[in-house]
């Protein structure tokens, strides 16, 4: 009897502890609304800043929720590994990946960030993927893939406004004396224009002032920058693949 309620009592304990590991492995899920909250804040982004806005490309949503997913189960950032041979048909492709409590967390931390805003701001850029997988505590893992396409150009350079036409000179009137005299305030020859005073000599031009030093975004793809958001504590990390 003692040992029937001892098998009994086992066997609960076994299916308690098998719910208990269901429970604590829960798995992370893809969260397509905070995808989209996303890319309304970078295209916004460009937006304030007379920049297109993104078009969400299929191939780059697949890769960036492949990613956020395995840095969900192993609980810290990566990039997805040779992103270039990943994603096909560009001319130049970057990565943004974080975590936070929320969609505007970790995109302000990526604003924050000189060189995520970088890859969110780049002109050449003109489509997105982004992916976001939620764990069991809540925390969103987020990826952001950029591409230019293969053939596309970036978006030109605004032409300088052109010059105005110089004003057009005016003939001088002559004194209609033959004696040579000239009118009120001319020169001798009876011209009525005055002599114009010397153009100055020009000024040397200054020279440049050094630069600030900056991150350069190939800098990146070697050595990959993390930021910190203090006031979310969300936390961000890019490369980008220059042209090439």
């Amino acid at each position: 009897m003692a040992s029937r309620r001892l098998t009994t009592l086992a066997a609960i304990l076994g299916l308690l502890a098998s719910l208990l590991v269901v429970a604590t492995t829960q798995p992370a899920l893809a969260s397509s609304s905070a995808e989209s909250d996303l890319v309304s804040r970078i295209n916004a982004e460009r937006a304030k800043r007379g920049l297109g806005g993104l078009s969400v490309s299929g191939d780059l949503v697949s890769v960036a929720r492949d990613n956020s997913a395995k840095m969900a189960r192993n609980g810290q950032l990566s990039h997805t590994s040779n992103l270039g041979g990943r994603v096909g048909g560009w001319t130049k492709v970057a990565e943004n990946v974080g975590y936070g409590a929320s969609a505007k967390a970790v995109h302000s931390a990526f604003m924050s960030s000189g060189s995520h805003s970088g890859n969110i701001l780049d002109p050449a850029f003109s489509q997105v993927g982004v992916g976001v997988v939620v764990d069991g505590d809540g925390t969103l893992w987020v990826t952001q893939v950029f591409r230019q396409p293969k053939g596309a150009s970036s978006a030109p350079a605004s032409e300088p406004e052109p010059e105005p036409a110089p004003a057009p000179k005016s003939k001088a009137s002559t004194g209609g004396s033959s004696s040579g005299g000239s009118s009120s305030g001319s020169s001798s020859g009876g011209s009525s224009a005055s002599t114009p005073p010397p153009s100055p000599a020009p000024e040397p031009e200054p020279e440049p002032e050094p630069l600030e030093p900056s991150f350069d975004r190939i800098t990146v793809t070697l050595a990959r920058i993390e930021a910190t958001d203090e006031g979310s504590g969300a936390k961000v990390d890019a490369i980008l693949v220059p042209e090439g």
